[in-house]
């Protein structure tokens, strides 16, 4: 059993403040691999190339060891009933492979329109993790500076309107912005500076998710991958078989 997932004292589990663990979240096309890349100070993360499953990140960079989990993205537009039953179970995942994150980061791209519908999209995958989710996130919005003419953090969110702004509240507005075309140190500092504020408010009490929802998922996941092995050995033994 992870140690996110008990209901003990996890104190003694959180990592020490030379490091910062990361899970990443958002839809797709928000420029996560661009964000990934800046804070792992390294291109480990290859831009266009869609992830299916979670992933393991880990760098030295502003003198901390970074790890960082990417998770799949959903598509902008859809519900949480459309979106496959793999994705659910893959960002439960995450946290078996990081058991103890300091922050989740929810990237949002500046560039695209983020309507009503967009937030619900957000509000119902975020909370795969539990309503908590929103006490241990930082909204991470990527631009353009080129094309948001050197705009400041208040009118880029003043630009794409209320429902940005909600889900800026929804994480008891902790937000950050990078420019996802220049790869800037002091932006990181910052990003992790906030990390570890965000830490400290909780007395350095790692995120818990429900065990029952992350051991029915992992069970389900497991049972999922097993049943796709299963195919591909029937698939290559027919194909021997001609």
């Amino acid at each position: 059993m992870m140690e996110a997932a008990e209901d003990s004292d996890c104190h003694d589990n959180c990592p020490a403040p030379s490091e910062i663990n990361i899970i990443m979240v958002g839809s797709k096309a928000e420029h996560k691999c661009n964000a990934a890349n800046t804070i792992l100070g390294h291109n480990d993360c290859k831009v266009g190339k869609e992830i299916v499953q979670s992933e393991r990140k880990q760098k030295t960079n502003q003198n901390r060891s970074v790890t960082l989990v990417m998770t799949p993205g959903w598509w902008r537009s859809f519900t949480l009933a459309e979106s496959a039953k793999y994705l659910k179970m893959e960002i439960v995942h995450s946290l078996k492979l990081c058991p103890a994150p300091h922050a989740f980061l929810l990237v949002i791209n500046l560039h695209k329109p983020f309507t009503n519908m967009h937030l619900n999209s957000v509000l119902e995958h975020m909370e795969i993790l539990g309503e908590q989710i929103w006490n241990h996130t930082i909204v991470l919005l990527m631009y353009n500076d080129k094309t948001q003419r050197h705009a400041d953090c208040k009118q880029l969110i003043k630009r794409a309107g209320t429902e940005l702004d909600t889900v800026i509240k929804k994480c008891g507005n902790r937000v950050h912005v990078f420019n996802y075309t220049v790869r800037r140190g002091k932006n990181v500092e910052k990003l992790f500076h906030e990390i570890e504020r965000l830490v400290a408010g909780h007395e350095e009490q790692c995120f818990k998710i429900d065990s029952k929802l992350f051991e029915d998922m992992e069970e389900k996941r497991i049972n999922v991958k097993k049943q796709a092995e299963e195919r591909e050995i029937q698939v290559k033994t027919m194909m021997t078989t001609l």
